[in-house]
């Protein structure tokens, strides 16, 4: 598949004639929600050709149903996690419905359905390939709490530092991008780390990245999110990522620290040496030497695996 840089807006006469929009939404007991975000979601976009599409997470209060009635097309999950609902969702858009360009949205109504427009038309004017809101640009108050706040930062900080997602907001669940990234984001994991995976997946293969500004509110029903469990899940993910994308960083990192390491303690001995003409803890001698052999072949690992991650971006980025 050739990701070109398609403007849409510009090859295609009007908005509504051919301009085909996904909005998948991954549902757990949202029924509250639902009844409310299906109908503005079809106002918001009457200029698109747009259609609905709810990955429900066997909801036991008639989610699927009411999403059924509400005109959405309904995709019940055998699987379980907030990822695998996700790519089904994208699948379905990109096999089926044939979308040009595919939104995600939480079904909880935390996210206003008036923003996806400003970020279809951002993707669809060539300017990105996927748009992202940030939510801390206007969030109401008790929408998040204190410890979800600091957790979202903290893990977009490291996803900045470590893969190099330079975002805000990097697990906002409010997206837009070409459908014809789909194959590229569905080969990934199924739970909450996935928000992380697909950014990276979609900028591994020189997909363009941009944040938008966006509005966020307290959710219709229960909060299904763990913060501890899922944001272990997700540090945990960006550690596998920074392997995959960053392992001069991971491998590299260790092996300077250990050579580092081993040189002070090689200076101590060797002072013990030249002072005294003996070294007074020989099992140091062996310590340190260990240290900076272990760390020069890290480094060597981290550099040959550095090379074999640019000619695997280099060949995926040619094959797309």
């Amino acid at each position: 598949m050739n990701h070109r840089r398609i403007d849409l807006m510009a090859t295609q006469p009007g908005k509504s004639s051919k301009m085909a929009v996904a909005v998948v939404v991954p549902t757990l007991n949202e029924r509250g929600g639902v009844t409310d975000l299906i109908p503005q979601i079809k106002r918001v976009l009457n200029e698109y050709t747009t259609e609905i599409v709810v990955v429900d997470g066997n909801s036991s209060d008639g989610t699927a149903n009411l999403a059924k009635d509400l005109g959405a097309h309904v995709i019940k999950q055998d699987g379980s996690g907030y990822g695998d609902a996700l790519q089904l969702g994208f699948k379905f858009a990109h096999s089926t419905l044939k979308a040009d360009i595919t939104v995600m949205i939480d079904g909880d109504m935390t996210y206003d359905p008036k923003d996806i427009e400003n970020m279809i038309d951002i993707v669809a004017s060539g300017k990105a390939d996927l748009v992202v809101g940030n939510r801390f640009a206007s969030m109401e108050d008790g929408a998040m709490s204190l410890t979800s706040r600091w957790g979202n930062r903290l893990l977009s900080w490291f996803a900045k530092h470590a893969i190099g997602i330079r975002l805000t907001d990097s697990q906002c669940g409010l997206r837009v991008f070409r459908t014809q990234f789909t194959p590229t984001i569905t080969r990934a994991s199924g739970g909450m780390a996935y928000a992380t995976e697909m950014i990276a997946e979609i900028t591994q293969v020189g997909g363009r990245l941009m944040e938008l500004p966006i509005s966020y509110s307290r959710r219709v029903g229960k909060s299904k999110l763990r913060p501890v469990r899922d944001g272990l899940q997700i540090l945990a993910t960006m550690l596998r990522l920074v392997r995959d994308y960053r392992p001069l960083l991971l491998l590299g990192g260790a092996g300077v620290i250990l050579v580092m390491a081993g040189v002070v303690l090689g200076l101590n001995s060797f002072y013990e040496w030249l002072t005294f003409g003996y070294v007074t803890h020989p099992p140091l001698v062996v310590l340190f030497s260990l240290m900076i052999l272990s760390g020069v072949q890290l480094l060597s690992f981290g550099l040959i695996a550095d090379m074999i991650k640019s000619l695997r971006r280099d060949f995926r980025r040619n094959i797309h």
